[in-house]
């Protein structure tokens, strides 16, 4: 048999998923086997034979269908325990053979994430902030891209790849949009934030707290006059 390279095809849960083959071919073929092996078990999923297709394993049932003489295989509703490695055993009419490998790894989806500022300090010329980027659900594979830009300028990247930034901003920069994408090898969810708001509404907060605190010793300085003059 001839060996072509074990390609890696990602698919999202409930979606469908195609492999195909492709193997340069120097005759017609008489047969296409597809088998799937996972945690050490191996069947046979389904054969092509005269244009006729027969399907085997009771795991896939109606979820499966072929195209181009069996070359390409299709899943569909795609479930987790479809992960696996998938094998294309090709006969020809010379007797020759090829074989192709697959490795499928299916992902669920990644749900819409969320941002969640936090001012830490506001200055005249200085917004510190913490942004937490975060799904609702504890996906375990997913990672992080965060990008931003100013006005319509085009996003550039960020440079951290958590779910956690810290920044210092300069008053030219309150009008940043900051982006999170949120990702997994099969699908993608992003989010975006305009920092402007967070830092102006910052500035009045801390112009409220300190006139709440002004009055607060304005109140305690009269009192302590009031008792001292009775």
């Amino acid at each position: 048999a001839q060996d072509h390279a074990t390609e890696k095809v990602f698919g999202l849960l409930n979606h469908s998923v195609q492999l195909s083959s492709h193997q340069t071919l120097t005759a017609p073929t008489e047969e296409f086997v597809w088998t799937f092996t996972s945690e050490g078990k191996t069947v046979k999923v389904a054969a092509i034979k005269n244009g006729k297709l027969a399907k085997y394993a009771d795991q896939f049932a109606d979820r499966i269908k072929t195209l181009h003489n069996g070359a390409t295989l299709v899943i569909e509703q795609l479930t987790l325990k479809d992960s696996g490695k998938y094998m294309a055993d090709i006969t020809l009419t010379t007797k020759q053979s090829h074989e192709q490998s697959f490795i499928l790894s299916v992902y669920e989806p990644v749900p819409a994430p969320s941002l969640e500022p936090e001012l830490e300090k506001k200055t005249d010329n200085w917004c510190n902030m913490t942004v937490h980027c975060s799904v609702p659900t504890n996906l375990s594979v997913v990672s992080y891209i965060w990008k931003y830009r100013h006005g319509g300028s085009a996003y550039q990247q960020y440079n951290s790849t958590g779910d956690t930034v810290q920044m210092s901003l300069q008053p030219e920069s309150w009008d940043m949009d900051l982006l999170c994408i949120v990702h997994n090898l099969a699908d993608q969810k992003n989010v975006t934030l305009n920092l402007q708001p967070i830092c102006v509404l910052g500035c009045a907060f801390y112009l409220r707290l300190a006139l709440t605190a002004t009055y607060l010793v304005l109140s305690i300085c009269f009192i302590c006059l009031s008792h001292r003059y009775k």
